[in-house]
């Protein structure tokens, strides 16, 4: 009768050494998902950065612009209601 109380108190000691084992595995595959999403992400980025960089930009037209065009707002807005504060 001894034995086979033994034999079940070393299943038992062996059943949490096979969930400890099945948990540190299971921990190690979730941490290198995450590490290799990681990793996947930084390259990807940085292929969207090396692309921006080798884009050719090439000046096909230039125009002209009037003094207008670039003159600060000055008279473009005004005061519907309410008295007008200035000099």
């Amino acid at each position: 009768m001894q034995g086979i109380t033994k034999q079940f108190k070393r299943f038992k000691r062996e059943k949490r050494g096979v969930s400890a084992v099945i948990t540190v595995m299971l921990s190690l595959i979730l941490l290198i998902i995450v590490v290799s999403n990681v990793f996947l992400t930084s390259f990807q980025m940085n292929q969207v950065d090396l692309n921006r960089i080798q884009e050719d930009l090439n000046i096909t037209s230039l125009t002209q612009a009037g003094v207008a065009a670039w003159s600060t707002a000055q008279n473009e807005f005004t005061v519907n209601t309410g008295t007008h504060v200035g000099s």
